[in-house]
């Protein structure tokens, strides 16, 4: 064989093997998002993808093309639970099940796709990071964060539609989201929040790639002192928080938090949200105690259904209920927003800012297919999912407190979070509904494990009713306190610490709030 033939041939083996480990370190990265008890499998994810890096040394197209690829796996991991978990789409009004899995899959994949520019950019980077320096220990885990960064606020680009809100918001897809399954370790997001565990993620795949690719002496000690730091570090913690106490203040808030399992439907029978209210309204009056906040399930619209007798019982019960509503002011601009009763009569209004391409408004990308799609479902689509994040959020008071409601999906942006603590919210309380996923199990872990970060974060109390999912809170560590029974119609009864300490995380937040599409007011 000549050595031009030799050559030829061994690079395109090179590249077959390079695509092959990249592909598997997406895997490895994203399988503790569907399989939650391998989540530690993560640590090693990264650094088949950074020995191909360094060996074949790609040039600048072919080191996009592997981050890309890792990045599609990655996502496409992350966010299977979330799109696949919509089937059936019956209650959509598609009946056809090709038609169901074509739209499903497709948005999965472009989803995917999308998200994986991020990890792109970083395949791009690192062929201008020093290999053989032990500072990649810090840049190769800082290029990550930054290119996550970069992905969502990408993807809110994109996917961008009328009156949808622009910025890093959408970040189930963060790998420092897998943190959240050990205790110990979900702590450091007090110092920079998903941000922080998505950099110990990658920080620890580069040190076992480091330990296992160094050949100079004096660099295996330096290694060998990092891991045992890192190892003191971790039992420092756990020794730390065996001592945690929940409660920094004698302040409470007793909040009730509903759960429900009503199934998703875009169209009501005559008189079925008058019996949907009624059943709520059975359980409330004789399972909730009397509380400061009375937390509804997302969309429960039960206030607007009762009678002004009925409305009256429920407020001399509760300082505050938090019910929420759909209302359209013109064609085409549809707003989700939660309604604070109070006792008094008064009813302050609070918007959601977040809402999901596909689930809540059309992406302008979508409106080239719909040219295609049929009349009848057309209007349908435009009408139902034609929601806006226009408005603003209020705060609510009781006990003493304030707090700001927060909607379902709302919980994946750490910028909307972090701009409700400075706004004064002392706890923070989720309405929720996972019906359009059928109450997935699944799907309820993840958004669990991203409250858990939005909790440490903070240091917040955090309450979420649900609709077809258990309403559960957390303490300020990320802990269940509470959870209600899958299945069953029940309340969740706790008292919450009113805090107004201000985190690290929160703080860094404020001088970047402006940069992520966030309104201040």
């Amino acid at each position: 064989m000549s050595p031009a033939a030799f050559h030829t041939r061994y690079t395109l083996l090179m590249s077959s093997r390079s695509l092959v480990y990249s592909a598997l370190s997406g895997a490895l990265l994203g399988v503790g998002f569907v399989v939650p008890v391998l989540w530690f499998v993560s640590f090693l994810g990264l650094a088949l993808f950074l020995w191909t890096v360094r060996k074949v040394q790609p040039n600048s197209t072919s080191a996009f093309f592997y981050g890309w690829l890792l990045g599609l796996v990655l996502h496409c991991f992350a966010l299977y639970a979330i799109f696949w978990h919509t089937l059936p789409l019956n209650w959509y009004g598609i009946e056809s099940q090709w038609v169901q899995i074509v739209a499903v899959g497709g948005s999965w994949l472009l989803a995917s796709a999308v998200l994986a520019l991020g990890t792109g950019v970083f395949g791009v980077a690192l062929r201008w990071v020093r290999k053989d320096s032990s500072i990649t220990l810090l840049t190769i885990p800082a290029l990550w964060v930054l290119c996550e960064w970069l992905s969502s606020f990408i993807f809110s680009i994109i996917s961008a539609g009328p009156g949808s809100l622009i910025g890093a918001h959408f970040t189930l897809g963060f790998v420092g989201y897998l943190l959240a399954n050990d205790i110990v370790l979900l702590q450091a997001a007090v110092s920079g929040g998903v941000y922080v565990l998505s950099f110990i993620v990658v920080f620890v795949n580069v040190l076992v790639f480091r330990v296992l690719t160094t050949s100079t002496r004096s660099e295996q000690i330096l290694l060998v002192c990092v891991v045992a730091l890192c190892l003191i570090a971790y039992g420092f913690g756990l020794s730390i928080f065996a001592r945690a106490d929940s409660e920094s203040t004698t302040s409470t808030v007793h909040v009730v938090a509903v759960s429900m399992n009503n199934p998703a439907k875009l169209h009501f029978a005559p008189g079925e949200d008058r019996e949907r209210a009624e059943q709520l309204l059975e359980l409330v009056q004789n399972k909730a105690p009397n509380a400061d906040v009375l937390l509804l399930p997302e969309a429960a619209t039960l206030m607007r259904e009762l009678s002004p007798h009925e409305r009256n019982l429920l407020t001399t019960r509760f300082r505050v209920i938090v019910d929420s509503e759909s209302v359209q002011a013109v064609k085409g601009d549809t707003r989700s927003r939660a309604v604070y009763w109070y006792a008094d009569g008064t009813q302050v209004f609070s918007d959601k800012q977040l809402t999901l391409p596909l689930g809540e408004h059309v992406p302008y990308l979508y409106y080239a297919f719909l040219t295609f799609a049929a009349p009848e479902f057309r209007s349908q689509v435009l009408d139902t999912r034609s929601y806006t994040s226009r408005g603003v959020t209020r705060l609510a008071e009781a006990a003493g407190s304030g707090f700001i409601v927060r909607f379902c999906n709302e919980t994946m942006s750490p910028l909307l979070y972090a701009n409700d603590v400075r706004a004064g919210s002392s706890f923070l309380p989720n309405i929720s509904s996972h019906s359009w996923f059928h109450g997935s199990r699944l799907v309820y872990r993840q958004m669990q494990n991203v409250a858990k970060v939005r909790a440490v974060e903070s240091r917040r109390w955090y309450v979420q009713s649900g609709n077809m999912v258990p309403a559960f809170a957390l303490d300020p560590y990320g802990r269940v306190v509470g959870e209600t029974t899958w299945g069953i119609s029940q309340v969740l009864s706790v008292r919450v610490a009113a805090r107004d300490d201000i985190t690290p995380y929160v703080r860094l937040m404020s001088i970047f709030a402006r940069f992520g599409g966030v309104d201040d007011s």
